[in-house]
């Protein structure tokens, strides 16, 4: 999503890392936090990639997915309006 509206904008580059992506989105404004996307990114990477067996950090990263729900929920209303306001949509 982001490599997307970094494109329709004019500021994204083939050659860019992820970090690169979200620090370019923090400076824009589209997200307030480049660290706390990298901590989500991490988490989903996380939870995708943990044997069953190992439920105890499931759990833990369950818990922590519930933590993160609001700040992201909060993120994705600040990326609608910022798409809004640069009138991004198709």
């Amino acid at each position: 999503m982001f490599k997307e509206i970094l494109d329709k904008v004019g500021e994204f580059r083939k050659n860019m890392s992820f970090t690169d992506i979200l620090d370019k989105a923090e400076k824009l404004e589209i997200i307030d936090s480049a660290d706390k996307w990298s901590n989500f990114r991490e988490l989903r990477n996380s939870l995708s990639h943990e044997y069953p067996s190992n439920e105890a950090e499931i759990i833990k990263d369950i818990k922590l997915a519930l933590d993160y729900f609001m700040d992201i929920s909060r993120a994705y209303e600040n990326i609608s309006k910022y798409i809004k306001s640069k009138n991004l949509l198709d």
